[in-house]
């Protein structure tokens, strides 16, 4: 990989400093043999050369990295500073100890020893030791003991004679002893900067355990090759660098590993390749350098680091093959035997191996025992069973070597037993026929195998049965049932194998097997999850494995995708779905083994399941059976085990169907809890209204006049109380309410105000002022919201009963929802009453009992409703007024079509009575530019004059009530507005009291062809205040789900003007 020159330098930088930081003392340098630097050539990692320092002392460096015309200096990345050459030359001395326990347990003496340091040029003078517990010694040999456990670091400091000195460090671990110890992993490499091709000897002979045997010994040498044992070898066909692991396990399972890296250099040499250096990826090569790399020489164009030469690359010249290079030869055998058995001969081969440019000048063999041998050929027996690595190491003509190794496993041969006349004692017949006979015992050895054969000489049917104490047949051969005939059975025994039945028809003969020698360990494993999901870590665990007479020694898992481990406890993830074998083999410290299998299933990841039920009846009453079923709920991905109810009021059930029966009235939260075959639930919640608060049927009859104790009336059906009035005064012009609560339940379910026949909603007195009942044109509206879908207004008339009742599809309903009745009168406002009473007769809500938000008495079912308005306050109207009120009030606008509510209030202030005339009309439509849709207006008409009559008290309330632009719309929704207001004046203004001449009053507007202005002259001061402006849009069609809130803009900003 390149990278960037400024990354390099930095990297540089720090080991730089780090190999400064690491050297040890020198006061001096030999510079001898140096050269003096040369701008102009190229220098190697390692070189060393003279030059001067800041002051003019020639001074010896050596080279960190490669490179060209970097001149040495002590800030330099490139070199390392050395010594000064001037005066006596003395080289610092080396500290090396050991110590003969390295896990000790406190108070238990430890011996250190540093016989391994030296000087080069003189002699050590003097040893500290620095013990990590506050003791210290002096001495090449000291003797410690710890009083508790822990990790010590102990340090050895040598002094030479010169005075230069060096220091060591290792740590000492001092345990209890009650736990095993984990081994030390530790190896030497040999060589340790070898060439492509030649043999590298790792031996792990330094590799220790403090408290008992290391068991194995794992390599793997970085490029896809492994071996075992002590000691390997092993050579490599490509330069770079490799990492050599080692992984040692104990004979308590326990591991320890240790990794080190090696450079491959390529060992092509010779011809115009001579002197020059092998490619290494991590130097920097500047343009003009060269390098040898796989047999080849290689020039730089321009500066690089990482670039491996290559002719793909634009980085490398390829000059040509090094003229005269000796290419390694390869080294290959095969045996004639895979599996021997002890003392069996074993044919070695190795006429496979080659040298391209040359030929092999000798063989030798290592054949893993402590036994070698030399030639082509070669023969080696095996005198015990183990796995054996062979190692061929062949030379060259020009003494380049490789090296090739396999490992030859020696298995015991079946010890082979005959039951017939061959064994002692065997007389053919049951003993009970021979006085004092009996049939002989075999010893045997446990974990070594056998061969039982059964030779029939007399032509009786029989056969061989071994069983274990509790008289189970363990193995069984055929019967064997002619004369000549004989089968064999091969086992290997336990101590579970006591006798040997030989069956002959009628009878059986039976003998003893003792069991001999060391017994086999019992191998067991868990799996957790036994059903995994491709790419889920999938824990194994031997630990339950036992040895009855040792202790197991290692654990070797396969887990049937070709994935191998070790230890008693392992961890793997399968990336297939499917069935997978694992098995674990058990060795114990004596060599026996035993094995368990496990077969897991990889599938897919579980898919949970859906809970679902219903509840028959839906609006059950007290005392009443109530019955729910999930038989809805589903396993997309299997089947459902379990079912749980939760019914709300303490009591539980289980089962896809169940029955309750509540004592109490009320709400109640139904949970549902299915489980499926693989664990994963799930849960749904339903409320369960439980009735007994409220009927179904709920009477609002009472009701009762607040202004004319004269006159009371009162209706009663079911003691609930109510009124709602309207009196036309300035400070009343809405219905209000004063009701008692009625209570009603989220869920599914309508809401009904009666006919007039039923006396649902109804105006029964109207009276003017001198209390006599009137007949009027006008109507009363009423429609319910706070629901899903709000109904479309339906007109009321007079007390005489005419129009029909209000039924609305509620449902459902939700807990956040408040469910009323919206009344609006819309009676001319020239009609003059005292008192109007409005008897709201019944409210039917076909649903279940309540929900506790609707037994708060704030929020009735019947909601007392004024106009949506926007007051104005603050500002009033004077001489010379112009107010700037556009309407804009936007809704989306739906296929379904919409109903318009549209007023405009006008409130006199004044001390004299006002009059405007004229009339108010709305244009209602679409965007500018909305395609399809049409500018549709709506008016009264008549042209009138609306009295303020009243001083401070009277309004003046134009309204357009009720208004229906019917669908469908063509074209897509688009917003839908009110775009403007007109007041149309009179012909012949009115004369007022006082005249101011030359003032108007007036009103602007906008609409869709922009804005205008209607005026007329006033010849008096006329204060009056614009109260409210009031558009209101709402969905006519009840399949429209969603209530659009709308967004008034509603410019009042009153000005003076002319």
């Amino acid at each position: 990989m390149e990278r960037t020159r400024r990354g390099i330098l930095r990297s540089v930088s720090v080991l730089s400093a780090l190999a400064v930081g690491a050297s040890a003392t020198a006061s001096a340098a030999d510079c001898s043999s140096a050269p003096a630097w040369d701008e102009t050539v190229l220098y190697s990692s390692g070189d060393q050369v003279q030059h001067p320092d800041g002051d003019g002392i020639d001074v010896l460096w050596k080279a960190e990295l490669d490179s060209r015309n970097a001149e040495p200096s002590r800030s330099s990345s490139y070199w390392n500073y050395v010594g000064d050459c001037s005066g006596d030359t003395n080289t610092a001395p080396t500290a090396s100890f050991t110590t003969d326990v390295s896990t000790p347990e406190p108070g238990q003496d430890v011996s250190f020893d540093a016989s391994g340091s030296g000087d080069s040029d003189g002699s050590i003078a003097s040893y500290s030791w620095d013990f990590g517990d506050g003791s210290s010694a002096t001495g090449q040999t000291a003797t410690h003991s710890y009083s508790s456990t822990g990790d010590y670091d102990v340090i050895l400091t040598v002094t030479d004679d010169d005075g230069a000195s060096d220091t060591s460090t290792k740590t000492v671990s001092v345990t209890d002893g009650s736990t095993n110890q984990s081994p030390n992993a530790s190896f030497t490499v040999t060589p340790a900067d070898p060439g492509t091709g030649e043999t590298v000897t790792v031996d792990a002979a330094d590799s220790s355990d403090s408290d008992g045997t290391i068991a194995s010994y794992e390599w793997d040498f970085g490029d896809g090759t492994t071996a075992s044992g002590q000691t390997a070898s092993h050579s490599y066909s490509s330069t770079g660098d490799y990492s050599i692991s080692l992984t040692v396990t104990d004979d308590d399972g326990a591991t320890d590993s240790n990794t080190t890296t090696v450079t491959v250099s390529d060992s092509g040499s010779g011809g115009q390749c001579e002197g020059v250096p092998a490619w290494d990826s991590a130097a920097t090569y500047t343009g003009g350098d060269q390098v040898t790399h796989d047999g080849a020489l290689w020039t730089a164009e321009w500066w690089t680091q990482g670039t491996e030469p290559a002719e793909s690359e634009n980085v490398w010249t390829l000059e040509g093959d090094c003229s005269g290079g000796n290419e390694t030869p390869t080294a290959s055998f095969t045996t004639d035997v895979s599996t021997p058995e002890p003392g069996q001969q074993v044919g070695f081969d190795a006429s496979g191996s080659s040298d391209s440019d040359g030929s092999i000048a000798s063989y030798s063999w290592d054949f893993g025992d402590g036994s070698s041998a030399t030639g082509q050929t070669a023969t080696h027996s095996y005198s015990s069973s183990g796995d054996y690595t062979v190692t061929l190491t062949v030379t060259d003509d020009a003494g380049a070597t490789d090296s090739a190794s396999t490992i030859v496993s020696v298995s015991e041969q079946a010890t082979q037993i005959t039951i017939d006349s061959s064994v002692d004692g065997w007389v053919g017949v049951t003993p009970s026929e021979i006085d004092g006979q009996t049939n002989p015992a075999i010893d045997l050895v446990s974990g070594e195998p056998y061969a039982f054969t059964w030779n029939n000489v007399d032509g009786v049917p029989h056969n061989l049965t071994i069983r274990n104490a509790a008289g189970d047949a363990l193995l069984q051969t055929e019967t064997v049932g002619e004369a000549g005939q004989s089968r064999t059975l091969e086992f290997t025994p336990t101590e579970e194998m006591v006798e040997y039945i030989c069956s002959i028809h009628p009878q059986a003969m039976v003998g003893d097997l003792a069991i001999d020698g060391n017994q086999p360990p019992t191998a067991t494993l868990s799996v957790d999850p036994t059903n995994p999901s491709p790419g889920q870590s999938v824990s194994f665990d031997a630990s339950g494995s036992t040895d009855s007479d040792g202790t197991i020694s290692s654990y070797e898992w396969t887990f049937g995708d070709g994935a191998t481990g070790t230890g008693q406890s392992a961890s793997h993830t399968y990336s297939d779905a499917g069935e997978y074998t694992v098995q674990v083999t058990v060795t114990d410290d004596g060599g026996a083994a035993a094995i368990a299998s496990s077969t897991i299933t990889v599938g897919d990841p579980n898919q949970g399941p859906t809970a679902s039920f219903t509840t028959s009846p839906s609006s059950p009453d007290p005392g009443q059976s109530v019955s729910f079923d999930a038989s809805g709920s589903s396993d997309s991905d299997g089947t459902i085990s379990s079912y749980e109810w939760d019914f709300g009021d303490g009591t539980t059930a289980t089962g896809e169907t169940a029955t309750h029966t509540y004592a109490d009235g009320g709400s109640y939260e139904v949970t549902l809890t299915v489980t499926d075959d693989a664990g994963a639930t799930d849960s749904t919640t339903s409320t369960l209204g439980i009735g007994g608060d409220v009927s179904a049927s709920t009477t609002l009859s009472e009701f009762y006049s607040a202004y004319d104790e004269d006159f009371n009336h009162e209706y009663t059906e079911g003691g609930v109380s109510g009124l709602l009035k309207n009196e036309l005064n300035p400070d009343a012009s809405e219905f209000g309410a004063d009701v008692d609560a009625i209570s009603n339940n989220a869920g599914d379910g309508s809401m009904e105000l009666g006919s007039l026949g039923d006396r649902g909603l109804e105006l029964v007195k109207r009276f003017d002022a001198d209390g006599v009942p009137r007949e009027t044109t006008g109507r009363l509206m009423a429609w319910l919201t706070g629901l899903p879908t709000q109904t479309e207004p339906v007109p009321f008339n007079d007390g005489e009963g005419r129009d029909g009742g209000l039924t609305a599809d509620a449902g459902p309903v939700s807990a956040t929802n408040d469910p009323s009745v919206l009344v609006q009168d819309t009676w001319p406002r020239g009609e003059q009453f005292d008192d109007v009473y409005l008897q709201p007769q019944r409210v039917d809500w076909s649903s279940s009992v309540s929900d506790s938000q609707y037994t708060n008495t704030d929020n009735p079912i019947i909601d007392a409703v004024k106009d949506k308005v926007h007051p104005v306050t603050g500002e009033t109207l004077g001489s010379g007024f112009t107010s700037n009120a556009p309407l804009e009030a936007t809704a989306e606008l739906h296929d379904d079509g919409w109903i318009f509510d549209m007023s405009m209030i006008f409130k006199n202030t004044t001390d004299v009575p006002v009059l405007i005339d004229g009339a108010i009309m709305w244009w209602v439509g679409p965007e500018k530019g909305a395609a399809g849709l049409d500018q549709f207006s709506y008016d009264n008409r008549e042209r009138k004059n609306y009295s303020v009559g009243h001083p401070q008290r009277d309004v003046i309330e134009v309204s357009l009530p009720n208004a229906k632009k019917p669908g469908p719309f063509e074209g897509t929704d688009a917003p839908l507005s009110a775009y403007g207001i007109r007041v149309a004046h009179h012909d012949n203004p009115y004369q007022y009291r006082t005249l101011y001449p030359n003032q108007k009053f007036a009103m602007t507007y906008h609409n869709v062809t922009g804005p205008g202005q209607y005026d007329w002259p006033l010849q008096d001061l006329v204060d009056v205040m614009l109260d409210t402006c009031h558009v209101e849009f709402r969905e006519e069609m009840s399949s429209i789900d969603t209530n659009t809130e709308l967004v008034d803009a509603i410019d009042a900003r009153n000005r003076y003007g002319n």
